[in-house]
């Protein structure tokens, strides 16, 4: 079996739902190849992502029917699972290249950002009314804000980490944009519908955190947000 084969297995690979022999040439392989093995691990590592974060802060169930259909266009490939704990499976006839689950996964991990900000606000966070944000460049251009006693906030502290992901983001972007015209319609559709939801989660995250810079949940949101994205690019200029 080919490397390029085998890239295009690891999606079934770690979803497991590949059949029983190409699974043990998959294994057989990754055992021997440092660069698919690093492969499996990020989709593990997004996979175990979204998981985590459904269960920490699932939004309700009728929410979660609300807000789902928008995690691909209505007339694509039908969904069956209701849960939003991204155990996504397909039924039925397969088209020549389904959209794979971990589009799905980042997608869902953005939502479950965005409706946790909701809840957020929802529960009282910041009763007082709370100043609007400077625009990015502003903030940007004033230095690191601190907490008292010198400390910086948890907004500071995640700053350098934010400008390796915007970093890595801008060097992807024109590479998925080279490579759109090859995409099958559906896919190309579905992988910007996705990007506009993380994108939307990354400026509620950052908006919430200009109000409450000290928080780090609103900090491990944005972090989420940004790896989702950073996920969904690596993932679509390989395909």
């Amino acid at each position: 079996m080919t490397h390029e084969r085998i890239l295009d297995l690891l999606d079934d690979f770690v979803g497991g739902d590949l059949p029983p022999r190409d699974e043990r040439d998959v294994r057989r392989h990754l055992m021997g190849c440092e660069g698919c093995r690093a492969e499996e691990q990020s989709l593990r590592a997004l996979l175990d992502q979204a998981a985590a974060l459904s269960d920490e802060v699932a939004p309700g169930r009728d929410l979660w029917q609300a807000i789902a259909p928008r995690l691909q266009p209505r007339d694509s490939l039908p969904r069956e699972a209701e849960d939003p704990a991204i155990e996504v499976r397909v039924i039925g006839p397969r088209p020549a290249r389904p959209l794979p689950w971990w589009m799905l996964a980042a997608a869902s991990i953005a939502l479950v950002v965005t409706t946790s900000l909701m809840t957020l606000q929802l529960s009282g966070r910041g009763a007082d009314p709370a100043p609007a944000p400077a625009p990015i460049a502003a903030q940007q251009a004033q230095p690191p804000a601190a907490a008292s006693g010198g400390t910086p906030t948890a907004l500071a502290a995640f700053r350098p980490a934010e400008q390796d992901f915007e970093k890595a983001i801008a060097e992807l972007e024109p590479v998925l944009r080279t490579q759109r015209g090859r995409m099958a319609p559906q896919t190309a559709a579905t992988i910007q519908a996705n990007l506009r939801i993380i994108d939307q989660a990354i400026e509620e995250s950052r908006a919430a955190l200009a109000a409450d810079p000290n928080s780090a949940e609103l900090t491990r949101m944005l972090s989420d947000a940004y790896h989702s994205k950073l996920n969904v690019l690596r993932r679509a200029v390989s395909l």
